[in-house]
């Protein structure tokens, strides 16, 4: 049977539980924790942030997510907009399959798009020396 990929793109807002879901599986369950992403990353996880929650789905199912949370800062008084990629993650059946290195490169774009002037990312992986990035 052929897969149907799809993505990477932005969710809809029907799609939200499944990827809370994949990534407390992912960050939390899997490790013996309760299933807490949404409460602990609330600004992330909500439908105003929908578009910015980027997936890749296999045969209709969420495999793979990065999360990207966008705000202005004031940096010695100067306005800048900042963003955030989080939440990075590719469930343990489709791992190696690039899916988490298109959706980060995916994410970058969109914040190019979006204005952004300089992205955090929470975690050090090969995954995102692949993308371009450094640490500052």
């Amino acid at each position: 049977m052929s897969e149907h990929i799809e993505g990477p793109r932005g969710a809809k807002k029907e799609e939200l539980e499944e990827i809370i879901n994949l990534v407390n599986l992912v960050f939390r369950t899997s490790r013996g924790m309760r299933p807490t992403m949404q409460e602990e990353f609330p600004l992330l996880f909500n439908e105003g942030n929908i578009d910015n929650l980027r997936i890749i789905k296999v045969n209709g199912r969420v495999v793979s997510h990065v999360g990207i949370f966008e705000c202005m800062a004031s940096i010695c008084g100067c306005l800048i907009k900042i963003g955030m990629i989080g939440s990075v993650c590719t469930h343990p059946e489709y791992r190696g399959r690039g899916f988490a290195t298109r959706l980060v490169k995916d994410a970058l774009e969109k914040m190019r798009r979006d204005g952004v002037h300089v992205v955090m990312i929470s975690g050090i992986r090969t995954l995102y020396d692949r993308a371009g990035c450094a640490i500052a």
